[in-house]
């Protein structure tokens, strides 16, 4: 609280020039925060009507990938399984088809 008079007075003089004042800046304050939240607001629908519907294309697509990328990966372990048993077939045919001049000797045990 001022102790000088002469403060006093002139704060009392000039008491309702501050007050507009304050009104005035919060009532611009409060316009903005209006506007701003109008223009959030649009923000939020434009993302909701237009990116979202891309975002989900976009994420569906990702999961249909993902779903080829795991058949991809089945089939390349199924792939080295036949491979194998491919192998494993020819080394026993070609046992059988091998000259008797060629055929291993079972060793005595």
């Amino acid at each position: 609280m001022p102790t000088n008079p002469l403060t006093a007075t002139t704060r009392a003089v000039f008491r309702p020039v501050r007050t507009f004042f304050n009104l005035h800046f919060e009532s611009v304050k409060d316009e903005v925060r209006q506007r701003n939240g109008d223009q959030t607001a649009a923000i939020a629908s434009i993302v909701e009507d237009v990116l979202l519907p891309a975002v989900e294309a976009v994420r569906a697509e990702v999961n249909g990938l993902a779903e080829q990328q795991r058949c991809a990966i089945a089939l390349e372990n199924a792939l080295v399984e036949l491979r194998q048993t491919n192998d494993q077939l020819l080394a026993v045919l070609a046992e059988f088809v091998k000259r008797p001049d060629q055929v291993s000797q079972p060793t005595p045990d």
